[in-house]
């Protein structure tokens, strides 16, 4: 029962982002709706805390701050109860994105520091330390802080460069094209040789 239960909340959890990508949010609700309930018949805290940060993505869309504000900060209860550290990251960004765009920097501040301390903690957590330093650059851009703006701008420049090395895709396209190169290299150095 379980097994099902989870595979039913994954598929709704992944129609209803899929919907969102369409922006089709009534649709995207109600699966995470859907989704929630399944969930609480397993009672999953950590998977409930995700799909409300989902659901906080619509009313973030739609421009309903308090109610997205309300689900991730419930969202963000069951994270850290259950010691999600991912989970917490990625919930505080979405919330200080929240905040920056009702223009609450002391809040996106507060947000950030959480989100940025446990993303400094895994060497695997380079792209959401990439979200995090885009927001910090939004922050500097608001207090017209250069200095802060220029330092900001080295370290995403830093990161972009680290994730275009390291991400899967780009490693397997340069392996691959090196691989081709040295093929057509050697079938050079047979034709002249």
């Amino acid at each position: 029962f379980v097994l099902s239960s989870f595979l039913i909340i994954f598929a709704l959890d992944n129609m209803g982002n899929y919907y969102i990508s369409l922006n089709q949010h009534s649709k995207a609700e109600k699966s995470f709706l859907e989704a929630l309930n399944v969930v609480s018949t397993i009672d999953d805290e950590v998977r409930k805390g995700k799909i409300l940060g989902n659901l906080a993505l619509i009313k973030q869309a739609e421009k309903k701050y308090i109610e997205a504000q309300k689900l991730l900060e419930e969202g963000l209860v069951y994270s850290e109860k259950h010691k999600d550290d991912k989970n917490t990251m990625h919930a505080s960004i979405q919330l200080a994105g929240l905040f920056l765009e009702q223009n609450k920097i002391e809040n996106a501040k507060k947000s950030i520091a959480i989100a940025e301390e446990i993303a400094n903690s895994k060497i695997y957590y380079k792209k959401s330390l990439f979200q995090i330093y885009k927001l910090k650059f939004k922050i500097a851009n608001i207090e017209k802080n250069d200095t802060e703006e220029l330092y900001i701008r080295r370290k995403l420049s830093t990161l972009e460069e680290e994730l275009n090395n390291a991400d899967g895709d780009n490693v397997y396209q340069k392996a691959n094209w090196l691989l081709k190169k040295e093929q057509y290299t050697h079938k050079l150095n047979l034709a002249n040789a």
